[in-house]
């Protein structure tokens, strides 16, 4: 009689051959050289650099009319006094009618 051998143990042996066979076939069909991989990144960094040397400068205020918007109560503030009371506002003679 023949040796024994279990069917199971093959087909799998078998099939990691064969995926093994196809990764190499993969890796040269589409794998990059290091060479290559480093000039790509060669490439992303020059234009990453390029990029950031082409921003403009972040202002301290988001709207640069900002310092032009100060009301009094504002400038009371930055000298540390309580702004001033306002008086009510007048009402006209057709306010009073009414």
């Amino acid at each position: 009689m023949g040796e024994i051998i279990n069917l199971r143990d093959v087909r799998k042996a078998r099939e990691r051959a064969e995926a093994a066979a196809k990764a190499a076939q993969n890796r040269v069909k589409h794998g990059r050289t290091k060479a290559l991989r480093k000039a790509e990144q060669a490439e992303r960094d020059a234009e990453a650099k390029r990029l950031d040397a082409a921003k403009r400068e972040a202002t301290d205020a988001a709207d640069p009319r900002a310092d032009l918007a100060t009301t009094e109560s504002d400038a009371a503030e930055k000298k540390g006094d309580r702004p001033a009371k306002r008086r009510p506002r007048r009402k006209t003679e057709s306010e009073d009618k009414s």
